[in-house]
């Protein structure tokens, strides 16, 4: 099979192929601006299969403009693509992913994300920015040893430090004057204890001071969309809503984010039961949380949220919902297995 410089956009979904791809497969295409791999929702199986297979002679596209990785058809992630880029951007002494504008992935597990660090490091200005977290497994607080228990080991590896995952502010810095579209879904909370509280509280303050601050006075923002999933087994203890008043009046500032024009926030609270599955008792549990105590966070969130609602020229979404720790484990398990 030759090798294709006229193409310039290429699209594979797992729908596509029933064998291992080799990764050396994208040095066909020298020229490519635009690369996406997405999972084919209608597919009964991920059968887009990347193997790490040595690199080659032969070196890829270091123009690409657009790069939508979903980790659901690759049993390693997303990582053996991004190394395969970033081995032959060293040896050629350039970086891989400099005229990146348009970046979208899925994230499994922690390689992964050190590879999007490397990535990061090649300082694209970015115009568009969406990075799903949520089939990773939060590891709370590593010398503790604290860990999601969420379905735990259903899916090997699959969990990360919240350190790793948010130093975005130090990432996006050269992003800081063209981000137009930035989307994050982060990993698992685990709402079991004071300590697990915080950091989720915490990972709030952060957004604020730190992400959003890095963006002030030249933001060109124009919607961020925020997702996060809230799991816990005991009495549902509400978050403090306090750091989302320092998100709301930050947002609320038309001379700091002058080009924006949509937030969404979603929070998806998970509740591990002592059913074994989806019965008549455990949705009696969710639509009891969903009256009760949902009802109640959500208007403390409201009022949180009040000063970003008076910006009348920001259109605002606030979603909240419940589920049972299993319909969510079946639903990731559909998605990555």
């Amino acid at each position: 099979m030759g090798h294709f410089p006229q193409i310039k956009h290429l699209y594979l979904d797992d729908g596509i192929a029933c064998e291992e791809f080799p990764v050396s497969f994208l040095s066909k295409f020298p020229s490519l601006v635009t690369l996406k791999i997405t999972e084919d929702c209608n597919a009964e199986r991920p059968s887009l299969r990347f193997r790490a297979d040595g690199f080659g002679l032969q070196r890829p596209s270091f123009n690409l403009e657009t790069l939508h990785l979903n980790s659901g058809p690759m049993v390693e992630g997303i990582t053996d693509v991004l190394e395969f880029y970033l081995q032959h951007a060293k040896r050629n002494g350039v970086k891989a992913f400099k005229s990146l504008k348009d970046l979208d992935v899925v994230l499994a597990n922690e390689g992964d994300w050190n590879s999007m660090k490397a990535l990061f490091e090649d300082e694209p200005a970015l115009q568009s920015l969406s990075m799903d977290g949520g089939h990773c497994y939060l590891s709370v607080n590593k010398e503790c040893g604290l860990t999601s228990s969420f379905i735990a080991g259903t899916i090997p590896g699959s969990h990360m430090e919240l350190d790793d995952f948010i130093p975005l502010s130090d990432y996006l810095i050269p992003s800081a004057s063209t981000l137009n579209h930035l989307s994050l879904s982060f990993p698992i909370f685990w709402l079991d204890g004071a300590l697990e509280i915080t950091r989720f509280q915490n990972t709030v303050a952060i957004i604020t001071d730190n992400l959003l601050a890095a963006m002030a006075d030249r933001s060109v923002l124009k919607s961020l969309n925020l997702t996060f999933r809230l799991g816990f087994s005991e009495k549902f203890t509400c978050p403090n809503v306090r750091q989302w008043q320092g998100f709301a009046s930050s947002l609320a500032s038309r001379e700091v984010f002058p080009s924006l024009k949509e937030v969404g926030l979603e929070m998806i609270f998970i509740i591990d039961g002592e059913h074994g599955g989806e019965d008549d008792g455990t949705r009696e549990v969710v639509e009891e949380f969903q009256d009760g105590e949902l009802c109640t966070f959500g208007e403390k969130l409201d009022e949180a949220l009040d000063p970003l609602h008076k910006r009348r020229d920001v259109k605002v979404a606030v979603s909240l919902d419940a589920c049972t720790s299993w319909s969510q484990m079946c639903a990731i398990i559909q998605e990555v297995v």
